[in-house]
């Protein structure tokens, strides 16, 4: 008995949809063990270009929303050709711990 099934993912910190996985029932269990930051429940269709899936925990639903334009643009700047990494960082063979997360806060927050 190796059933298996979908398991949508959200940002523990959006919310926002991020992705799926395959979720199995796992041998002695007569249940699909649910990772964590995960529903069973599918987002509903939407334009991944103009529109985001957040999840509403308290009510085990999707709801469709546009995509803030700041978000967009911020897109947008990460593919541009101009890089706000200097060479400095990217030629030192360490980085300073949490420099990573830093980055990725920066990046997030705008």
């Amino acid at each position: 008995m190796n059933r298996k099934t979908a398991a949508y993912h959200y940002s523990y910190e959006s919310n926002l949809f991020v992705g799926t996985s395959t979720v199995f029932i796992e041998h002695g269990y007569d249940h699909y063990i649910k990772p964590q930051c995960a529903t069973f429940t599918p987002p509903p269709e939407h334009d991944s270009t103009t529109q985001q899936c957040r999840y509403l925990r308290e009510s085990d639903r999707w709801e469709v929303e546009a995509i803030p334009e700041a978000e967009q643009e911020t897109q947008s700047d990460l593919l541009g050709s101009e890089s706000s990494v200097t060479n400095e960082q990217t030629s030192s063979g360490q980085s300073k711990p949490g420099a990573m997360r830093r980055l990725l806060n920066r990046l997030t927050s705008r």
